[in-house]
């Protein structure tokens, strides 16, 4: 009789050590779908373009770079909507500024140049990286006309509102 009990006894012990297995896994496989559904959103890409202050001072000295590297009599790079002879001459407006940090930081801009009046002279977009101090172009991106940068003006102040 003692030999029965204790043959029966593993036999129980094992169905709840495979019920406790089958929980633990279900429970793994539900925490790292919530985890995989949190980590898809843009805003957890680790490494991506982040939304940057615009207004902040080092957006602020790199938009000036590009800018005063624009008017450069050096600069092969040519807009069609503005000439800028001298960089401290216009108002800098960034419209829009993205970072992304890797060894240094990228900087993904948006600038609108505007002449002594305020008028607007046009907008574009510049990649540029800052290796540790160092700021280089990376690329000069599109042109846009002084209307769609209205537009872009209202679609950010629209999303900043929101957030």
């Amino acid at each position: 009789v003692l030999a029965q009990a204790h043959n029966n006894f593993p036999r129980t012990n094992q169905t709840t050590m495979t019920i406790l297995n089958m929980k633990i896994i279900l429970f793994l496989i539900l925490f790292y779908t919530c985890l995989a559904n949190n980590l898809s959103h843009d805003k957890y890409i680790v490494g991506g373009y982040k939304n940057a202050d615009r207004h902040g001072d080092r957006i602020k000295e790199v938009a000036k770079f590009a800018v005063k590297t624009l008017s450069d009599s050096d600069s092969k790079v040519q807009y069609k909507g503005f000439n800028i002879q001298d960089s401290t001459q216009v108002d800098i407006s960034v419209i829009h500024a993205q970072q992304q940090v890797v060894a240094g930081v990228n900087y993904r801009l948006t600038l609108e140049i505007k002449d002594e009046d305020g008028e607007c002279m046009g907008v574009f977009d510049v990649d540029i990286y800052d290796r540790f101090g160092e700021l280089i172009i990376t690329s000069w991106g599109g042109e846009y006309s002084c209307e769609e940068a209205k537009a872009m003006k209202i679609q950010l102040k629209a999303a900043e509102n929101e957030d």
